[in-house]
């Protein structure tokens, strides 16, 4: 291939979905550039992404000190070079939101990066960049985007247990977090799961849009079964060079599947009230959901326990 910019990496999926420990460990390709922790805490030094190659000493890499360099999802970074007005920052974007003097700005922040990781490629997994397919589309003409998809019961408990969660503006629900429903009169586990839905539901209809040479889905249960064979996978898709040292990571790592947890974590009620919710879509992409009672017209998250019905 030309030695020529690379096209960028974006992974996507629901939060809670396995898209982060995909992430962390394809950042163990030395052809792929991310954001670390260290410029995502002073985001105005690019120059703080030449750490990143202390991981390339073994020592280091496997290291358990906070001082290691790591790959975020650079929130910090993303507001430094995307949407300037903040209302923005959460919301879908679309190639409308886009003028070149916005996207020459995106991809000289990120080329700056690459430069100083001296990677030769871009990767990046940030959650609100799941409902900006076409936003990245139109900047990065050429990139390439990975969907993480699980079982929609395990998202939701994990969801709800996870301290960010009651606090997190509702990109569908005009930014009103999960406890501002709650206080409506929403049930959490409901609120959870319209977030599932909606998510998901918006990164499959983008990927309809996509040529499939660039969207590849992948399933978390697949990936934790078999984490060597579909990290494969993905470097075939993303014309990467098999990594020893990407193989020799996800060894190293424990992958388990931690789906069984949902099954403690909800009372039959709330279980039942997930369920009604994600039926119809989980139902299309191959879950068995027992409390599929047959609304396979989309709209099932508008059951009793949820309060907002409007759809955008």
């Amino acid at each position: 291939m030309s030695d020529g910019p690379r096209p960028p990496l974006f992974i996507v999926g629901c939060g809670r979905s396995g898209t982060t420990i995909v992430y962390e460990l394809l950042c163990e390709h030395p052809d792929l550039a991310w954001f670390s922790n260290y410029a995502e805490r002073w985001p105005v030094f690019p120059q703080l992404e030449a750490l990143t190659r202390l991981r390339d000493l073994g020592a280091i890499r496997r290291s358990p000190s906070r001082f290691v360099p790591l790959p975020v999802e650079g929130h910090a970074l993303w507001n430094r070079c995307g949407p300037q007005d903040a209302r923005h920052r959460n919301a879908p974007l679309t190639g409308a939101d886009v003028d070149a003097e916005h996207a020459q700005r995106v991809r000289d922040f990120v080329a700056t990066h690459v430069r100083y990781h001296r990677g030769r490629r871009f990767i990046n997994k940030n959650t609100r960049n799941s409902r900006r397919v076409f936003y990245l589309d139109a900047i990065f003409p050429d990139a390439m985007f990975l969907h993480v998809i699980r079982d929609p019961r395990a998202v939701v408990a994990s969801l709800l247990a996870v301290h960010w969660w009651p606090d997190l503006p509702l990109w569908w629900s005009e930014d009103r977090t999960p406890r501002a429903l709650a206080a409506d009169g929403s049930k959490p586990e409901a609120v959870a799961a319209e977030h599932w839905v909606r998510s998901v539901e918006r990164l499959l209809a983008d990927a309809r849009r996509l040529p499939s040479s660039r969207n590849l889905e992948i399933r978390y249960e697949a990936f934790t079964e078999s984490p060597e064979a579909v990290l494969s996978s993905i470097c075939a898709f993303a014309g990467l060079s098999s990594s020893p040292r990407l193989a020799g990571s996800a060894r190293r790592r424990t992958v388990t599947s931690q789906n069984v947890k949902y099954k403690s974590q909800f009372g039959d009620e709330e279980l039942r009230t997930v369920e009604r919710i994600v039926a119809p879509l989980a139902t299309r992409l191959g879950y068995r959901v027992e409390a599929d009672d047959g609304l396979g017209n989309g709209h099932a998250h508008h059951q009793e326990g949820f309060r907002l019905v409007t759809r955008d």
